[in-house]
């Protein structure tokens, strides 16, 4: 259990860093995937 907590506090501060990254990477996907589904259409 304790491992745990430590293991959620690591991530409780590495979350608002990895957050943001995990953001930006999210709009280049949607971009991509709404870019495949275009060329799809067409």
């Amino acid at each position: 259990m304790r491992e745990l907590v430590d293991a959620g506090q690591g991530v409780g501060m590495i979350l608002p860093i990895a957050g943001i990254t995990i953001q930006k990477f999210l709009r280049k996907i949607r971009i991509v995937m709404m870019s495949i589904l275009i060329c799809g259409l067409w």
